[in-house]
C-alpha cells in the first residue's frame, strides 16, 4: 500500500471527498456519518452539515486557518470516528446493563408473587385439626371502659324564667 491508501483505509466507509477550497487555499474534507453521531468543530476546525439523507450526515472539515494542515483534518475525522464509536460501544453497555436488570426484577418479581401464592393456598390448609381445637385461644387484652356522663342540656328559654 502507499501513503495515500493507508492514510485513507480507516475512513473508508466515511471518506466521501477531498475538496480545494481555492478561495482560501485550503483543503476541506466530506465525510459521511450515522444521523445518530455526534460533531462539532474545534478552535482551528470547523464541521459543518452539508446533507441530510436517511441513511446518514454528509459533513464538510474545514480548517479555519491556514496552518491547520490535511493530516489535521485526517486527524480530526479519526477521533470524531473514535470518539462516536465509545459513545455507541458505551449506549451498548448500558442497554446490555438495564435488559439484564429488567430481567433481574422479573425474575425477583414473579419468584415473590409465586410465594405469595403459596402462602395464600398453604397457609390454612396445613393446619392440623389438634393445634387449632386443643390450644387455649390467645387472652383478649381487657378494654377500660369509662362512663362518660349524660351532658345536661340547658336551654336559653326566656319563657321558663318567668
Amino acid at each position: 500500500m502507499n501513503t495515500i491508501t493507508e492514510i485513507l483505509q480507516p475512513l473508508s466507509n466515511n471518506f466521501i471527498s477531498l475538496k480545494r477550497n481555492t478561495d482560501n487555499l485550503w483543503y476541506e474534507l466530506e465525510i459521511g456519518i450515522p444521523n445518530s453521531w455526534v460533531f462539532d468543530g474545534n478552535e482551528f476546525i470547523e464541521c459543518s452539515e452539508l446533507r441530510k439523507t436517511e441513511k446518514g450526515l454528509l459533513i464538510k472539515i474545514a480548517p479555519l486557518f491556514e496552518s491547520v494542515t490535511v493530516d489535521d483534518l485526517f486527524n480530526f475525522v479519526y477521533i470524531l470516528i473514535d470518539t462516536n464509536k465509545k459513545i455507541a460501544e458505551k449506549e451498548n453497555e448500558f442497554t446490555v446493563m438495564m435488559t439484564e436488570m429488567k430481567t433481574m426484577m422479573e425474575d425477583k418479581a414473579k419468584n415473590f408473587y409465586l410465594e405469595l401464592d403459596e402462602m395464600k393456598a398453604n397457609s390454612f390448609s396445613k393446619l392440623k385439626k389438634e393445634t387449632i381445637i386443643n390450644k387455649k385461644p390467645l387472652p383478649s387484652k381487657s378494654i377500660k371502659k369509662t362512663e362518660t356522663k349524660p351532658k345536661k342540656i340547658t336551654t336559653n328559654d326566656s319563657s321558663e324564667k318567668k
